[in-house]
């Protein structure tokens, strides 16, 4: 039972590439900003909440790791970032929002599909939606071995907030309406995921 989240910004200034073609949105700057903003709705709906990493500088996974398993077990790990379908050179076509576990059914799964009916509702406002994987019979969350979500010892999600490196993503990544959506996304989320008791 999840009784606090530990919210990660992914990546961080010194981090190659990881910006738009124009060099204006960068994600570590991206990525903190929606923390923040998680963080102020979080508070407003008494989710304890702690944010792992403070540094602007990229922190090894590993050191991410080992800062969250200090928090136990009855945590959950978010890790947000910003997404990209090119090397950061060419603006790309590829749209929306999606959320990853590691590979195979884990306590994450459920915690996923929470976020995904949640980010279900406020993306449209927006003009966007979620990006689901279809090749499986229950779920629509993606799976990939990440780092951090293989080695930490609580239940851990990425949320990947739209595109960068699409021009019309890359619009309501820096408008206050857009991170404003993306927060409560995942705010919303935190609290249906404690008061279902997952």
């Amino acid at each position: 039972m999840t009784k606090m989240f530990i919210l990660s910004a992914g990546h961080g200034k010194d981090t190659p590439g990881k910006r738009d073609p124009d060099g204006k949105l960068q994600e570590w700057e991206f990525n903190r900003r929606l923390v923040k903003r998680i963080v102020y709705y979080a508070e407003q709906m008494n989710i304890p909440v702690v944010v792992l990493d403070h540094e602007e500088t990229d922190t090894p996974l590993s050191q991410r790791v080992a800062r969250a398993n200090k928090y136990g077990r009855n945590t959950c790990y978010i890790s947000i970032h910003g997404n990209a379908a090119g090397d950061g050179k060419n603006w790309m076509n590829a749209r929306g929002w999606a959320i990853y576990t590691s590979k195979g059914f884990t306590s994450a799964d459920p915690i996923a599909n929470v976020f995904i009916q949640e980010a279900d509702k406020l993306l449209p406002q927006i003009g966007s939606k979620v990006r689901k994987y279809k090749q499986k019979l229950y779920e629509e969350d993606w799976e990939e071995n990440f780092y951090v979500l293989k080695n930490t010892i609580m239940p851990a999600v990425l949320t990947e907030n739209m595109f960068y490196d699409c021009k019309k993503d890359n619009a309501i990544m820096q408008s206050e309406e857009g991170i404003d959506v993306l927060a409560r996304i995942h705010a919303n989320a935190m609290k249906r995921i404690m008061e279902e008791g997952l």
